[in-house]
């Protein structure tokens, strides 16, 4: 993600934090992250994203490296679809990146198809994610697309404001 050793406290802090917000370990958090960090590097995306992406895996028992390994693939499918996955991508109006060519977040466009799809029936919201996800993505974006944007904020606000978590909690099993 890009953090120097600077940052390692607070890397701790929203390991442990998406951690205890979810059903998973630090152990396991710090699994899914080794696998899924590659996604900061190539689609910008936020540490403090990818750990409440994570979060929401591991309340559905996705967790360790099954939960990066499924993050990464979903999305490589979101940034870099498959041709019909292009095209279902236009065909809904949706872009991963603004009109500057940079790209979208994650988040950002999670919630962009979210509305999008809440003018579809269940039946074609199955198939339409089928199209944009494959079936290496779409069990991972049913999960993103669980939350409202704003419970997702909040989730993320919880885990980035995670500042001294581990102090905290140290200090209570003290």
């Amino acid at each position: 993600f890009s953090l120097s050793v600077n940052s390692a406290s607070h890397v701790g802090d929203v390991f442990a934090k998406a951690a205890a917000l979810s059903q998973t370990s630090v152990q396991g958090m710090t699994e899914a992250m080794k696998t899924a960090s590659v996604v900061g590097e190539q689609y910008g995306a936020s540490m403090e994203d990818v750990a409440t992406a994570l979060t929401l895996l591991a309340k559905v028992n996705i967790t360790g490296t099954a939960a990066g390994t499924s993050l990464r693939n979903m999305l490589k499918e979101l940034y870099s679809p498959t041709a019909g996955a292009a095209a279902a991508f236009k065909q809904l109006g949706l872009a991963t990146s603004d009109a500057d060519g940079k790209l979208k977040s994650f988040p950002t466009i999670i919630y962009e198809l979210r509305t999008v799809l809440e003018k579809f029936d269940k039946a074609s919201q199955v198939n339409i994610l089928q199209k944009l996800f494959g079936e290496r993505g779409a069990k991972e974006a049913v999960s993103m697309l669980s939350l409202t944007r704003e419970k997702w904020d909040e989730l993320n606000g919880s885990i980035a404001q995670s500042s001294g978590f581990m102090r905290e909690v140290a200090s209570q099993l003290e």
